[in-house]
């Protein structure tokens, strides 16, 4: 996973959420997917979105363009959601969880 790119600039972040866009492309065929397909940090490519999806000049540039760019939000948000529910921890990351859990209780 890359650490590399900026999520806190609108270039960063287009480009963090490209390459997730190429992961997801690429784990079409299947519903669930493991963190390590990832091109970067779960966290940082929610970051990424979010910003996307909140910046005011990203989203007025892209209205400007019409329904193009009314159709590049939606994937944006698309892209979210699967972030969400699409992909599972692998091994290492769900022990840690689990062992994070136990601390917690």
């Amino acid at each position: 996973m890359k650490n590399t790119q900026d999520y806190k600039t609108i270039a960063g972040a287009w480009k963090i959420a490209q390459e997730f866009a190429d992961a997801e492309a690429k784990n079409a065929e299947s519903f669930y997917s493991l963190n390590n397909t990832l091109p970067y940090k779960k966290d940082i490519i929610a970051l990424a979105l979010l910003n996307l999806l909140t910046s005011n000049d990203f989203r007025n540039e892209l209205l400007c363009k019409g329904e193009g760019g009314e159709k590049i939000l939606q994937t944006i948000s698309s892209l979210m959601f699967s972030l969400a529910t699409a992909y599972f921890p692998d091994e290492t990351e769900y022990r840690e969880l689990i062992e994070t859990k136990k601390l917690m209780d």
